[in-house]
């Protein structure tokens, strides 16, 4: 650059000099003091010392073009990053050439803010559409096994992902880190809370498992008697035959609970003399009641002969 400006410089000197010779030949030659060809000679001298500052002048400024590409070269080794923050990884030494072709290529990676971070959590295609924007979202990392941070759903993402047949979406989780203990790249098993009830009531399991005394599991089905029809227990005391074992019916009644019959004249059920007397008292056919603390029997009343269903009137066992 700076040659080209002093070479500018010459020709103009020369181009000066070689202007006075010629005026003072024209002046010479207009008094036929000197002959025609100095004239002409000092002429061609001055046009080509012309040419020659406008030839200086055009390498000049090729040589400032030369000089501006040189310093937009040098902006583009000049790399600023496009966002303030911390440098997370850097993929390049100092002095390393970086040829940006049609990629260009990742020098560093940087986080913006670590004071508010994201942590993407893959949800289940069957937990996904319960899954809502605002929701509370309570994780975990291995490196604070005893810490619970939360966070909250910021977005949902459409896209899905499939790794061995699972089909999972990308759930995005705003986290607070003013403390700067969570960092890029963690694994949080995350917990999205979808509903919850304040103020409930809590009951122990085994209250739900409550068995009175004597209950006894039922056993699904009619047994053979020993005697009598299948499903009828044997002789009740007073008379009836064909009874059925105390504790209510097999299969069908619940167990710990006493029914109450007595026979009347004449016999019961397959008693002596065959057949149901006239005033035989009929076996209760309900089933018991109970309650957690004394179970409920019924205790019918003597039927009529013409009566087609006996009277029952409930009544508290004896604890």
């Amino acid at each position: 650059m700076l040659s080209a400006q002093a070479n500018v410089d010459r020709a103009r000197a020369t181009v000066e000099d070689t202007r006075q010779k010629y005026e003072r030949a024209k002046e010479l030659a207009a008094t036929k003091l000197i002959a025609e060809t100095d004239l002409e000679t000092a002429k061609a001298n001055h046009d080509g010392a012309v040419a020659s500052l406008k030839s200086s002048q055009a390498a000049e400024s090729q040589a400032v073009a030369n000089l501006n590409q040189a310093k937009v070269d040098l902006s583009h080794t000049i790399i600023d990053t496009p966002i303030d923050g911390v440098v997370i990884s850097r993929n390049v030494d100092v002095g390393q050439t970086v040829a940006a072709s049609f990629q260009a290529p990742v020098l560093f990676v940087i986080a913006n803010d670590l004071a508010r971070m994201r942590v993407n959590a893959a949800v289940d295609e069957a937990d996904v559409g319960r899954v809502r924007e605002g929701q509370e979202v309570v994780f975990h990392v291995d490196a604070f096994p005893d810490r619970e941070f939360k966070g909250t759903v910021e977005q949902v993402r459409l896209n899905p992902t499939t790794v061995s047949n699972v089909v999972s979406y990308n759930t995005i989780v705003a986290v607070d880190n003013r403390d700067l203990l969570l960092r890029p790249g963690m694994t949080a098993t995350v917990s999205i809370v979808v509903r919850k009830a304040e103020n409930a009531l809590r009951l122990p399991a085994s209250a739900l498992r409550f068995r009175p005394e004597g209950y006894q599991r039922p056993t699904g089905g009619r047994g053979t008697a020993a005697s009598g029809a299948p499903g009828q227990g044997g002789p009740r005391p007073g008379g009836q035959g064909a009874g059925r074992p105390a504790g209510g019916r097999p299969g069908g009644g619940v167990p710990g609970a006493a029914m109450a019959a007595e026979s009347g004249p004449g016999g019961g059920w397959g008693g002596p003399g065959g057949g149901r007397g006239p005033a035989a008292r009929r076996p209760c056919s309900c089933r018991t009641r109970r309650d957690s603390r004394r179970p409920w029997t019924c205790a019918s009343a003597s039927p009529t002969a013409s009566s087609s269903r006996s009277a029952r009137a409930w009544k508290r066992a004896p604890s």
